[in-house]
């Protein structure tokens, strides 16, 4: 059985290392959290709040409809 011949092995040259980057300035971290807050969207005026009253009204009448439609029975809140 014929042996095959020896290989040759270079070693590579070793891969300059990366410099870190330069110190920056002492800034501290910003914290990701900034703070619990509400939401505060623009001011409503009496017309739009009367409005967002007509219109949640009426869906909780759908919603009683639909409900007495399905079972026969009217739809009463616990609360």
């Amino acid at each position: 059985m014929p042996t095959k011949p020896p290989i040759v092995v270079t070693a590579r040259k070793p891969r300059p290392r990366r410099k870190p980057p330069p110190a920056a300035e002492a800034v501290p971290p910003r914290s990701r959290i900034v703070g619990v807050g509400t939401r505060q969207g623009p001011a409503m005026t009496a017309a739009e709040c009367e409005e967002l009253q007509r219109r949640g009204d009426a869906a909780d009448e759908l919603f009683r409809e639909l409900v007495r439609r399905a079972t026969g029975e009217e739809y009463k809140r616990d609360f």
